[in-house]
């Protein structure tokens, strides 16, 4: 069925009604642990692109745009880890509450 919508045709193998139609799927990269990475075939059927980690300058911009102190993204970033995929957004805010 996804096969079929990504080629623009219904589970009837007709064209879909809404040409503007658009799925979005999202992944973590293949290199993750636990992860098999998608087969060039499925691949082809997605434009791809590599969002890069989040960095602690990043972070200080995101605090300094939503009036939170610098001390807790320095607290957030020494809890998380020094590696700069160990941050997301998601916990960041979650951690500023």
């Amino acid at each position: 069925l996804y096969n079929n919508f990504l080629t623009g045709v219904d589970e009837n193998g007709l064209p879909l009604h809404h040409k503007s139609a658009q799925i979005l799927a999202t992944q973590n990269p293949g290199f993750y642990p636990g992860r098999t990475p998608l087969s060039t075939a499925l691949l082809s059927r997605f434009i791809t692109f590599y969002v890069p980690a989040i960095t602690k300058e990043d972070l200080y911009a995101i605090a300094a745009e939503n009036n939170l102190a610098k001390n807790q993204v320095a607290d957030f970033i020494l809890r998380s880890g020094s590696r700069t995929e160990d941050y997301n957004l998601r916990d960041f805010f979650a951690f500023c509450k």
